[in-house]
């Protein structure tokens, strides 16, 4: 559950005994776009995404914003506005 006001999450990597791991907020993210949020769209490119909130209908996107990294880096995940999703995603 996201909420009420929870407007965004930037996630981060962890450096631990030689190894990246996600941190908390990032695996936050992974789990709210797996068992929460609704997939709406994605860019064409898909590296962002378009979720909603079943419970508040609120619009989510996800991004990569390090694309300089391997694999864009840890994900973002942050509230836009109907408006926002409607002209970006088509929708």
């Amino acid at each position: 559950m996201i909420y009420s006001n929870e407007t965004e999450f930037a996630g981060s990597w962890l450096l631990e005994n030689g190894n990246v791991k996600d941190d908390n907020v990032s695996m936050r993210i992974k789990d709210l776009i797996v068992n929460y949020l609704s997939e709406i769209a994605m860019t064409d490119d898909g590296w962002q995404r378009l979720y909603q909130d079943p419970n508040d209908g609120r619009y989510w996107e996800l991004s990569y914003p390090h694309s300089d990294w391997e694999g864009g880096g840890p994900p973002s995940l942050k509230n836009i506005s109907q408006l926002e999703a409607k002209n970006k995603y088509k929708i």
